[in-house]
């Protein structure tokens, strides 16, 4: 397929001020997509990112999306952002039964208390990786904060 139909698609995804010439481009470096180009010769297969510039200079950074597509883009747009609203991963339920992004990283907290809690009882058998169970002192080294190529 070539370069030209996704030019062709993006010129009717603009309001009809914006139609102005355009060209589609790819970064780094940048290279300006050729329309007689297949889209695997543009290196635009599997995925890629190209991005709109106007070939006259213009200040369309102050525009709402509103003035830039046109009114079917739109459409499609909200039409998609409905869809994706309803398809949403669930998220954990929270107290009540609502979905609260705070029961995530309360098991998350959770689950970094009981690592911390596991290492503690180690250090206090005198167990860990270096093995050895030697009794009180290693116990008082391991409890200390300090890396073990730190302690003395």
């Amino acid at each position: 397929e070539p370069v030209a139909h996704v030019i062709s698609l993006v010129a009717d995804c603009l309001n009809e001020q914006q139609r102005k010439p355009f060209s589609l481009f790819t970064t780094p470096p940048r290279v300006t997509l050729d329309p007689s180009a297949s889209l695997t010769q543009a290196a635009l297969v599997p995925a890629a990112t190209a991005i709109l510039s106007w070939d006259v200079a213009r200040d369309v950074s102050s525009l709402s999306p509103e003035e830039i597509l046109s009114p079917q883009a739109l459409a499609s747009l909200a039409e998609m952002d409905a869809s994706n609203e309803q398809c949403a991963f669930p998220s954990e339920l929270g107290e009540g039964g609502a979905s609260s992004a705070a029961g995530s990283s309360k098991r998350a907290l959770t689950a970094s208390q009981a690592t911390k809690s596991a290492a503690d009882s180690t250090a206090a058998r005198g167990g860990g990786s270096s093995g050895g169970g030697g009794g009180g002192a290693a116990a008082e080294k391991a409890k200390s904060n300090q890396p073990k190529w730190l302690r003395r």
